[in-house]
């Protein structure tokens, strides 16, 4: 389901509102000082000059968190399969008045431009939803000048599986809502992305950030589960399911969820 296109843009990501349900609950809950889209922005390294590609890039949430740390000298495509988000981000950007961006809506499997064309690209928690995930991986090694540099956001299997825990406890017959090995299933994650990304690129290093939620209200932990599964939601399962979130933060005083996310920067 999560590699599936149509599902994608025409329903998951039609609009920024799922993602903007997950991204509350990190924002809120989330106990490091410093956010991951300023901490994902401090490990880019963009020289005047630069073209610079971001493929899914949703509604623009890394670019307005470092607004203020765009260089103008740099030039920006940002492109999303999602035309709703595409459109989101050119809105938003475009009422920062940011002048270095371009925008376009397509597939990272076909990417519309020419080879050895930019010096950096950026896939932000985005590569695992690639149906063919190593033409992508070519396609971005493509786009790329000789020594470029890629950008990839991913999660590795231990990633919130307390969450998961937690709704398979509330009910472990209630399909693949309650998935525990959801991250393993995963075609691009933390543990297998060297040996992926390797096939198109020499060097590969993984940074991972530091973090974990400790989560005290119940209604944004389970809008979360639930938002990546809204057609498997049955009558009533909101109200039981926030009544037993509740339980478990009046008994233990909160919700410690496991984060495992990193940036993985490959090189030509």
């Amino acid at each position: 389901m999560f590699t599936n296109q149509n599902y994608l843009k025409g329903q998951q990501y039609k609009t920024s509102s799922n993602l903007n349900t997950r991204a509350s609950l990190h924002e809120r809950f989330g106990v490091s000082q410093y956010g991951w889209h300023k901490w994902v922005f401090d490990q880019f390294n963009f020289e005047p000059g630069y073209r610079v590609l971001e493929v899914g890039c949703g509604p623009a949430y890394l670019w307005n968190e470092n607004m203020e740390r765009v260089p103008s000298d740099v030039r920006f495509v940002l492109g999303d399969l999602s035309i709703g988000m595409a459109s989101e981000t050119k809105t938003k950007l475009a009422a920062s008045d940011a002048k270095n961006f371009n925008f376009f809506n397509g597939d990272a499997e076909s990417i519309p431009f020419p080879a050895n064309y930019f010096d950096a690209v950026i896939a932000n928690h985005m590569l695992y939803h690639l149906p063919h995930l190593d033409l992508g991986v070519r396609e971005l090694a493509r786009v790329l000048k000789p020594n470029g540099v890629l950008y990839a956001a991913t999660n590795g299997i231990p990633h919130l599986r307390e969450m998961f825990e937690l709704a398979h406890e509330f009910d472990p017959n209630y399909g693949s809502v309650h998935h525990r090995g959801f991250f393993e299933s995963l075609n691009f994650r933390l543990e297998n992305a060297e040996e992926i990304l390797k096939a198109a690129f020499a060097r590969v290093e993984i940074r991972n950030y530091d973090d974990h939620l400790w989560v005290t209200e119940a209604a944004p932990l389970v809008n979360y589960v639930l938002s990546g599964w809204r057609d498997q939601v049955r009558e009533g399962m909101i109200e039981s399911f926030i009544a037993f979130v509740e339980e478990r933060i009046k008994r233990e005083g909160g919700v410690r969820i496991t984060k495992e996310s990193g940036l993985v920067i490959a090189r030509k």
